[in-house]
């Protein structure tokens, strides 16, 4: 993300530059700054009233003073004296930038270009001012807007450095990877080891690639993530996408070679990326009956603490094809004790040698105890249809777990509905959603389930301020309880998670309490990335 910078320092410079020549004007008198130079002015203006030349003066030094909004109204009075003065147009173009009013900068700093500004860069340095207004847009989410002012910023002063960085990052965000690579590429001629700018540039050789392998622009997509690679070596996705890209393009040996080093080495979002790569490569070769490749891709996947439920039943396949009937067996019970109501597992056990009626009712039974009731009857029912004929009967079961499963559910939406009575939202939605896990198409529950997110939605500004005040106060854990609950209504919702993601960063941090409090309520306020 960029940071904005303090314009104080940058305004003073362009001040100081152009500052003579309006006291110039008009044949000024006054010469002399600083705090005497306002009361001079506004005496002299006392005496003559009339004279704009006084007024202009009188606006200059209160820009100097950094008066801003007194010194636009002094220089909008003398402005119809001098409408076509260079300076005054430049003067006020800066008064303005200062005050953050972008559209009446941009009025008057046209003028001042119109009328040559741009051609006298060292007294007029209209080039700083557009950085400036770019930076303002950019600080206001105005992203068209800031990148129209940093293309202006480089049209009159091309070689700014810090205008095609913050340019090139801009484009990068918003996914125009060309234009991103050639404002980064001019920044690294002169700072060709700044490691920052060098993983920018590598994410968006990434962006690139990935447009291209969408196109099925293969050639083009590999020079792009060989080029991330040669500028960030170690850069784990643009390994990763050189995988995706053999097993798009059929080289599924070659894919699962980089996939099994590169698993090593990755984590979190990239690791599970990696993961469902390697699934696919498995079932892949499994199908082309590649059974010694399909095993080699999956042996990561069934190594993890708790493999996947399709991982689990891949593996039961790729057991099945290799005659091992009872290790595929095994492997369709695990996947049946995660997800007793899994059709592909049922269905192939009746392909091997039929697991014993205790094994299949353990896992119904288990099912049951964990008020999972509508698994455990997709279990007791494929028992039933595995065992037509055998010497044990289900049905007490199935009408069991049917019984206690209407009892819960109504159980459930009746506190649903008594928490919604007296406004204990977040409560009576815990409470429906209970329900629907059990019975998922009761007209009952999913109406009081809309009717209670659609209450909450119409709280959620009052949650939210609710929220800002607690952390105002210090109260960052109760604070964070309710962005928890705005999230169970929406997981998209970005503020909350904003909110809720920073107050637990402060929290395992261990900071101030009350500082740590006013920095986020401040970050809050303005509505930025927390």
């Amino acid at each position: 993300m960029v940071h904005a910078r303090s314009l104080e320092g940058d305004a003073m410079k362009i001040l100081l530059s152009v500052l003579i020549l309006g006291f110039a004007l008009g044949g000024v008198a006054c010469a002399s700054t600083g705090a005497s130079a306002v009361e001079r002015y506004r005496t002299a203006i006392e005496a003559s009233p009339k004279d704009l030349s006084l007024h202009y003066g009188l606006g200059v030094a209160l820009l100097v003073e950094q008066r801003n909004a007194e010194a636009v109204e002094s220089l909008l009075v003398a402005y119809p004296e001098y409408v076509n003065s260079l300076e005054v147009n430049f003067n006020l173009a800066l008064a303005y930038v200062r005050q953050g009013q972008r559209n009446d900068a941009l009025v008057f700093l046209a003028q001042a270009e119109e009328l040559g500004a741009a051609k006298q860069q060292e007294l007029y340095p209209v080039g700083e001012l557009y950085f400036m207004l770019a930076i303002e847009a950019m600080n206001a989410r105005d992203l068209d807007e800031a990148v129209y002012l940093y293309e202006r910023t480089l049209e009159v002063f091309p070689l700014r450095e810090d205008a095609h960085l913050l340019l090139g990052e801009l484009e990068a965000g918003r996914g125009n990877m060309d234009h991103a690579l050639e404002h980064f590429g001019f920044y690294l001629e002169t700072h060709p080891d700044d490691p920052a700018v060098l993983g920018n540039i590598s994410k968006a050789l990434l962006g690139r690639a990935y447009e291209l392998l969408e196109a099925q622009q293969f050639d083009q997509a590999r020079s792009a993530l060989d080029e991330a690679l040669r500028v960030e070596p170690q850069n784990l996705y643009a390994r990763y996408y050189l995988a995706y890209l053999c097993y798009l393009q059929g080289h599924r040996v070659e894919a699962t070679d980089s996939l099994l080093s590169l698993n090593q080495d990755g984590t979190g979002e990239l690791q599970g990326a990696i993961h469902v790569l390697l699934h696919n490569c498995a079932l892949e070769a499994l199908g082309e009956g590649d059974t010694q490749e399909a095993r080699r891709a999956l042996a990561p996947l069934l190594a993890l603490e708790a493999p996947g439920v399709e991982d689990l039943f891949l593996a039961g396949n790729l057991a099945l094809a290799e005659g091992d009937a009872e290790a595929a067996s095994a492997f369709y019970l695990r996947v049946l004790d995660r997800d007793p109501a899994h059709r592909g597992a049922l269905g192939n056990l009746m392909q091997v040698d039929r697991p014993g009626s205790a094994e299949m009712l353990t896992i119904a039974r288990r099912a049951m105890a964990e008020e999972r009731y509508q698994e455990a009857i997709s279990a007791l029912e494929a028992i039933r249809h595995l065992y037509p004929s055998g010497d044990f009967t289900v049905a007490d079961m199935i009408g069991e777990a049917k019984r206690v499963l209407e009892e819960r559910s109504r159980e459930a939406f009746l506190q649903a509905d008594g928490r919604l009575g007296r406004g204990e939202l977040f409560e009576a939605l815990a409470q429906v959603r209970k329900g629907l896990r059990m019975r998922p198409r009761s007209i009952w529950g999913q109406d009081l389930e809309v009717e209670i997110l659609d209450r909450i939605q119409r709280q959620r500004q009052n949650l939210q301020l609710q929220a800002e005040r607690l952390i105002r106060e210090g109260d960052l854990v109760v604070a964070q309880s309710l962005f928890r609950r705005l999230l169970e209504v929406d997981a998209n919702d970005s503020l909350a998670r904003q909110g809720f993601e920073r107050i637990e960063a402060l929290l395992n941090a261990g900071g101030s309490a009350s500082a740590d409090a006013a920095s986020l309520n401040d970050d809050m306020m303005r509505g930025q990335d927390l």
